[in-house]
């Protein structure tokens, strides 16, 4: 559809008769005051579009860069947590090997024989034990 014909289709209505005929009534000073005024609401509603339309892209790009935030951490957890899981199924196996051979050695140098040496599983309430 042709603007020219939407202009046309409005013009034929009965309210815009109405409002011509009520314009052309007035005294042409207040018809200049009425151009300018419509003019000034005009701008002033498109001032108003914009300044919404500002609001709500700056609205959605400080929402963009908190998911984005959000996301590098959950991103940095992620590695880390991948991280310590190789790290700890490294210690597993041979973890406990390289302790006592660790141990071991500090313990020939303090002259005592390293099969008095028991490298055992931590269990709830064994550190209560030791001492007594």
């Amino acid at each position: 559809m042709e603007l020219g014909s939407v202009f046309e289709k409005i013009k034929e209505q009965e309210f815009y008769q109405q409002l011509q005929g009520a314009y052309n009534q007035l005294p042409s000073e207040q018809q200049g005051y009425l151009k300018w005024g419509a003019t000034a609401a005009g701008f002033f509603l498109l001032f108003a579009l914009i300044f919404s339309i500002m609001k709500s892209a700056n609205g959605s790009r400080t929402e963009y860069y908190e998911k984005q935030e959000l996301a590098r951490i959950i991103t940095d957890a992620s590695d880390e947590l991948r991280r310590l899981k190789g790290q700890s199924s490294g210690m597993s196996a041979g973890g406990e090997q390289n302790w006592k051979s660790i141990l071991g050695a500090r313990v020939a140098a303090q002259g005592v024989p390293v099969e008095a040496l028991e490298i055992v599983k931590e269990t709830i309430g064994a550190s209560q034990n030791v001492i007594q």
